[in-house]
């Protein structure tokens, strides 16, 4: 345990370039630190396992940048993280999806914004490094989207894991029947079409700087164009 947050302050495991960026992350990681030696003395597996996992997820930028060289900018990593801990720390470790009133379906509605976002800047890293005839901005729309929609069906399937090993009730099989995960699917097409319009929007007509000026940033952190 010493070791890990030894780790976590440690310069070979920074994923940001500013020292304030890597302090966000690094409050991140004590606070799933805290949550793992609470759990553990309650003896509560499940809630030590999502602790554990979030702690994999915040060297995941890290991870794609050594392996893929993929570089990331601040906003995307930063949104990322901070849903990761919305949906993990607050939704399962904490109990917030039991005792947060549609807790579940603001989470599933904001996936498909954030995989959307994922999926566009990867697709524009792929494109460009297996040097694809020049595809219009519409085409990358269309693959991110279906992506997004194969997580989510992944999602349900984790959903339905869980509750099969561990007697949980998450996709609320008992009281709802298929109500739950057809409820979360929409929620998550919804949020990936909505996302999708916008983000179109934004990359097309240079509206909505905040969202143009990530997308932008992204390809000139990876040395390419900004597709159109």
């Amino acid at each position: 345990m010493l070791e890990l947050i030894k780790k976590s302050f440690t310069c070979s495991f920074r994923t940001f370039d500013s020292k304030s960026e890597e302090a966000f992350l690094i409050i991140l990681r004590l606070l799933t630190i805290f949550a793992i030696i609470y759990n553990t003395f309650n003896l509560n597996i499940v809630r030590i396992l999502a602790s554990l996992s979030l702690i994999g997820i915040t060297f995941i930028p890290l991870l794609i940048k050594r392996l893929f060289k993929i570089n990331f900018n601040y906003e995307p990593v930063a949104i990322c993280l901070v849903f990761s801990y919305c949906a993990i720390f607050i939704g399962t470790v904490l109990g917030g999806y039991g005792s947060l009133k549609r807790w579940d379906t603001f989470m599933h509605s904001i996936s498909g914004v954030i995989f959307m976002i994922l999926f566009l800047m990867l697709l524009f890293v792929v494109f460009h490094r297996y040097k694809a005839v020049q595809v219009p901005l519409w085409v990358y729309f269309i693959f991110a989207f279906a992506l997004s929609m194969t997580i989510g069906a992944i999602w349900e399937i984790y959903e339905f894991a869980i509750d099969q090993f561990f007697g949980m009730n998450t996709q609320h099989a008992i009281d709802t029947g298929v109500f739950d995960t057809m409820k979360d699917i929409v929620c998550n097409t919804t949020g990936a079409l909505a996302s999708s319009f916008i983000f179109y929007k934004s990359l097309k007509t240079k509206r909505f700087k905040a969202i143009y000026n990530m997308f932008y940033s992204f390809c000139k952190l990876n040395n390419m164009n900004l597709p159109k």
